[in-house]
Protein backbone atom coordinates (compact mmCIF):
# COMPACT_ATOMS: atom_id res chain seq x y z
CA UNK A 1 0.00 0.00 0.00
CA UNK A 2 2.75 2.09 1.05
CA UNK A 3 4.23 1.86 -2.47
CA UNK A 4 0.91 2.62 -4.31
CA UNK A 5 0.17 5.69 -2.19
CA UNK A 6 4.23 6.66 -3.25
CA UNK A 7 3.92 5.88 -6.89
CA UNK A 8 0.09 7.84 -6.92
CA UNK A 9 1.65 10.61 -5.77
CA UNK A 10 4.31 10.24 -7.92
CA UNK A 11 2.10 10.73 -11.02
CA UNK A 12 -0.33 13.64 -9.44
CA UNK A 13 2.65 15.35 -9.17
CA UNK A 14 3.36 14.82 -12.71
CA UNK A 15 -0.11 15.86 -13.73
CA UNK A 16 0.01 18.90 -11.58
CA UNK A 17 3.39 19.53 -13.15
CA UNK A 18 2.05 19.82 -16.31
CA UNK A 19 -1.14 21.86 -15.82
CA UNK A 20 1.49 24.41 -14.50
CA UNK A 21 3.74 24.08 -17.45
CA UNK A 22 1.55 25.44 -19.78
CA UNK A 23 0.68 28.64 -18.49
CA UNK A 24 3.91 29.32 -17.99
CA UNK A 25 4.60 29.15 -21.56
CA UNK A 26 2.82 31.73 -21.85
CA UNK A 27 5.28 33.55 -19.66
CA UNK A 28 8.54 32.55 -21.58
CA UNK A 29 6.71 34.41 -24.57
CA UNK A 30 6.41 37.16 -22.90
CA UNK A 31 10.23 37.25 -21.93
CA UNK A 32 11.33 36.14 -25.54
CA UNK A 33 9.26 39.10 -26.46
CA UNK A 34 10.05 41.73 -24.09
CA UNK A 35 13.67 40.84 -22.56
CA UNK A 36 15.28 42.05 -26.34
CA UNK A 37 13.33 45.07 -26.18
CA UNK A 38 14.16 46.27 -22.34
CA UNK A 39 10.46 46.32 -21.29
CA UNK A 40 9.04 45.48 -17.98
CA UNK A 41 8.59 42.14 -17.62
CA UNK A 42 5.13 42.65 -14.92
CA UNK A 43 3.66 45.40 -16.59
CA UNK A 44 1.73 46.38 -19.04
CA UNK A 45 -0.27 43.28 -19.80
CA UNK A 46 -0.16 41.27 -22.77
CA UNK A 47 -0.95 43.29 -26.11
CA UNK A 48 -0.75 42.05 -29.70
CA UNK A 49 2.88 43.01 -31.53
CA UNK A 50 0.95 44.65 -34.29
CA UNK A 51 -1.69 47.20 -32.99
CA UNK A 52 -0.95 46.69 -29.83
CA UNK A 53 -4.47 46.33 -28.21
CA UNK A 54 -4.42 44.34 -25.13
CA UNK A 55 -5.18 41.02 -25.20
CA UNK A 56 -8.43 39.86 -22.85
CA UNK A 57 -7.92 36.86 -20.80
CA UNK A 58 -10.07 34.50 -22.66
CA UNK A 59 -8.28 34.98 -25.95
CA UNK A 60 -4.65 34.45 -23.91
CA UNK A 61 -5.24 30.76 -22.59
CA UNK A 62 -2.58 28.89 -23.81
CA UNK A 63 -2.52 26.68 -26.88
CA UNK A 64 -6.63 27.10 -26.86
CA UNK A 65 -6.82 30.62 -28.19
CA UNK A 66 -3.85 30.39 -30.97
CA UNK A 67 -5.85 27.57 -32.18
CA UNK A 68 -9.28 28.88 -31.71
CA UNK A 69 -8.29 32.78 -33.32
CA UNK A 70 -6.42 30.76 -36.00
CA UNK A 71 -2.92 32.72 -34.96
CA UNK A 72 -4.47 35.96 -35.92
CA UNK A 73 -5.18 39.05 -33.53
CA UNK A 74 -8.85 39.28 -32.36
CA UNK A 75 -9.08 43.24 -33.38
CA UNK A 76 -6.94 43.41 -35.94
CA UNK A 77 -6.82 39.62 -37.79
CA UNK A 78 -2.74 40.29 -38.09
CA UNK A 79 -0.84 36.98 -37.93
CA UNK A 80 0.72 36.19 -34.68
CA UNK A 81 3.69 34.79 -34.84
CA UNK A 82 3.82 30.75 -34.79
CA UNK A 83 6.59 30.62 -32.21
CA UNK A 84 3.88 31.80 -29.39
CA UNK A 85 2.27 28.27 -30.20
CA UNK A 86 5.55 26.83 -30.51
CA UNK A 87 6.64 27.84 -27.37
CA UNK A 88 3.33 27.16 -25.59
CA UNK A 89 3.70 23.39 -26.64
CA UNK A 90 7.10 23.17 -26.02
CA UNK A 91 6.74 23.73 -22.52
CA UNK A 92 4.70 20.85 -20.90
CA UNK A 93 6.95 18.34 -23.68
CA UNK A 94 10.04 19.74 -21.34
CA UNK A 95 8.19 18.94 -18.00
CA UNK A 96 7.24 15.54 -19.46
CA UNK A 97 10.65 14.41 -20.54
CA UNK A 98 12.38 15.92 -17.41
CA UNK A 99 10.19 14.31 -15.58
CA UNK A 100 10.50 10.84 -17.05
CA UNK A 101 14.39 11.04 -16.92
CA UNK A 102 14.62 12.51 -13.75
CA UNK A 103 15.50 10.49 -10.33
CA UNK A 104 13.47 12.96 -7.94
CA UNK A 105 11.14 15.65 -7.80
CA UNK A 106 13.69 18.00 -7.24
CA UNK A 107 15.85 17.59 -10.05
CA UNK A 108 12.44 17.56 -12.23
CA UNK A 109 11.65 21.32 -11.38
CA UNK A 110 15.34 22.32 -11.25
CA UNK A 111 16.41 20.95 -14.60
CA UNK A 112 12.76 21.96 -15.91
CA UNK A 113 13.45 25.86 -15.52
CA UNK A 114 17.28 25.63 -16.34
CA UNK A 115 16.27 24.13 -19.74
CA UNK A 116 12.86 26.52 -19.89
CA UNK A 117 15.65 29.17 -19.28
CA UNK A 118 17.61 27.84 -22.34
CA UNK A 119 14.51 27.78 -24.28
CA UNK A 120 13.90 31.35 -24.10
CA UNK A 121 17.34 32.21 -25.37
CA UNK A 122 16.92 29.66 -27.95
CA UNK A 123 13.91 31.71 -29.41
CA UNK A 124 15.78 35.66 -28.50
CA UNK A 125 19.16 34.84 -30.51
CA UNK A 126 17.14 33.05 -32.94
CA UNK A 127 15.40 35.99 -33.64
CA UNK A 128 17.47 39.15 -32.54
CA UNK A 129 20.88 37.05 -32.53
CA UNK A 130 21.35 38.62 -28.69
CA UNK A 131 21.89 36.32 -25.12
CA UNK A 132 20.21 38.39 -22.24
CA UNK A 133 22.89 38.98 -19.51
CA UNK A 134 19.89 38.82 -16.76
CA UNK A 135 19.57 34.80 -17.67
CA UNK A 136 22.50 34.01 -18.34
CA UNK A 137 24.00 35.34 -15.24
CA UNK A 138 21.48 34.03 -13.16
CA UNK A 139 21.81 31.00 -14.28
CA UNK A 140 25.95 30.79 -13.70
CA UNK A 141 25.07 32.18 -9.91
CA UNK A 142 22.02 29.05 -9.24
CA UNK A 143 23.94 26.38 -11.05
CA UNK A 144 27.19 27.33 -8.72
CA UNK A 145 25.11 27.45 -5.52
CA UNK A 146 23.26 24.09 -6.31
CA UNK A 147 26.97 22.34 -6.91
CA UNK A 148 27.53 23.82 -3.89
CA UNK A 149 24.59 22.43 -1.88
CA UNK A 150 24.55 18.90 -3.71
CA UNK A 151 28.28 18.25 -3.60
CA UNK A 152 30.96 18.39 -0.80
CA UNK A 153 32.55 21.81 -0.89
CA UNK A 154 35.86 21.01 -2.49
CA UNK A 155 34.63 19.03 -4.81
CA UNK A 156 31.99 22.02 -6.01
CA UNK A 157 34.77 24.56 -5.81
CA UNK A 158 36.54 22.54 -8.45
CA UNK A 159 33.73 21.80 -10.15
CA UNK A 160 32.91 25.41 -10.63
CA UNK A 161 36.41 26.94 -11.53
CA UNK A 162 37.32 23.99 -13.91
CA UNK A 163 33.41 24.34 -15.79
CA UNK A 164 33.45 28.19 -15.48
CA UNK A 165 37.42 28.72 -16.76
CA UNK A 166 36.75 25.97 -19.87
CA UNK A 167 33.72 26.76 -20.39
CA UNK A 168 34.01 30.59 -21.49
CA UNK A 169 38.03 30.14 -21.90
CA UNK A 170 37.01 28.34 -24.97
CA UNK A 171 35.00 30.19 -26.63
CA UNK A 172 36.86 33.54 -25.85
CA UNK A 173 39.84 32.07 -27.25
CA UNK A 174 37.79 30.80 -30.66
CA UNK A 175 36.48 34.28 -30.62
CA UNK A 176 40.09 35.91 -30.46
CA UNK A 177 41.61 33.09 -33.05
CA UNK A 178 38.89 33.74 -35.30
CA UNK A 179 38.94 37.54 -35.40
CA UNK A 180 42.67 37.31 -35.32
CA UNK A 181 43.06 35.19 -38.80
CA UNK A 182 39.71 36.47 -40.75
CA UNK A 183 39.16 39.91 -39.57
CA UNK A 184 35.66 39.49 -37.73
CA UNK A 185 34.31 37.87 -35.20
CA UNK A 186 33.05 34.36 -35.29
CA UNK A 187 31.06 34.12 -32.18
CA UNK A 188 29.58 36.70 -29.54
CA UNK A 189 30.45 37.58 -26.09
CA UNK A 190 26.94 36.19 -24.89
CA UNK A 191 28.02 32.55 -26.61
CA UNK A 192 30.93 32.77 -24.41
CA UNK A 193 28.75 33.46 -21.12
CA UNK A 194 26.53 30.78 -21.97
CA UNK A 195 29.43 28.27 -22.45
CA UNK A 196 30.13 29.55 -18.70
CA UNK A 197 26.51 28.20 -18.14
CA UNK A 198 27.03 24.75 -19.48
CA UNK A 199 30.06 24.42 -17.73
CA UNK A 200 28.96 25.25 -14.70
CA UNK A 201 25.81 23.11 -15.10
CA UNK A 202 27.35 19.47 -16.60
CA UNK A 203 30.85 20.68 -15.73
CA UNK A 204 33.57 20.72 -17.94
CA UNK A 205 33.61 17.10 -19.99
CA UNK A 206 30.10 17.78 -20.87
CA UNK A 207 30.97 21.26 -21.98
CA UNK A 208 33.76 19.93 -24.67
CA UNK A 209 31.29 17.19 -25.45
CA UNK A 210 28.17 20.31 -25.49
CA UNK A 211 30.92 22.25 -27.80
CA UNK A 212 31.51 19.41 -30.49
CA UNK A 213 27.60 18.72 -31.04
CA UNK A 214 26.69 22.10 -31.67
CA UNK A 215 29.93 23.38 -33.40
CA UNK A 216 28.85 19.41 -35.44
CA UNK A 217 24.96 21.07 -35.88
CA UNK A 218 26.01 24.55 -36.91
CA UNK A 219 28.47 23.29 -39.83
CA UNK A 220 26.31 20.80 -40.91
CA UNK A 221 22.74 23.75 -41.05
CA UNK A 222 25.69 26.54 -42.56
CA UNK A 223 26.93 24.16 -45.17
CA UNK A 224 23.69 23.19 -46.01
CA UNK A 225 22.14 26.66 -46.14
CA UNK A 226 24.82 28.19 -48.27
CA UNK A 227 24.33 24.94 -51.03
CA UNK A 228 20.53 26.48 -51.07
CA UNK A 229 21.41 29.91 -51.36
CA UNK A 230 19.65 30.37 -48.09
CA UNK A 231 22.99 31.69 -46.61
CA UNK A 232 25.80 33.28 -47.71
CA UNK A 233 29.51 32.20 -46.58
CA UNK A 234 29.92 35.94 -44.55
CA UNK A 235 26.42 35.63 -42.90
CA UNK A 236 26.84 34.80 -39.23
CA UNK A 237 24.51 32.63 -38.02
CA UNK A 238 23.56 32.74 -34.39
CA UNK A 239 25.15 30.07 -32.53
CA UNK A 240 23.00 29.97 -29.28
CA UNK A 241 20.18 27.81 -30.45
CA UNK A 242 22.68 24.90 -31.67
CA UNK A 243 24.12 25.14 -27.72
CA UNK A 244 20.64 24.62 -26.27
CA UNK A 245 20.01 21.47 -28.97
CA UNK A 246 23.14 20.13 -28.03
CA UNK A 247 22.65 20.84 -23.98
CA UNK A 248 19.30 18.62 -24.73
CA UNK A 249 21.15 15.86 -26.29
CA UNK A 250 23.73 16.14 -23.57
CA UNK A 251 21.27 15.57 -20.78
CA UNK A 252 18.53 13.15 -22.44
Amino acid sequence: KIILILILQHYLFFILALIISIPLGSFYNMLIYRLPHQKNIITPPSACPNCKAFIKWHDNIPIVSYIILKGKCRQCQQPISKYYLIVECLSPILMAGIFFTSISIAETMIYYFFFSALMVIFFIDLEHKIIPNVITYALIIIGIGLNFIYMEFQTALIFNILGLGIGAGIILAIIYLYKKIRGVEGMGLGDAKLFAVVGIWFGWQGCLIILFLSSFMGSAVGIIGILNNKVSMKQQLPFAPFIVLASLLFYF
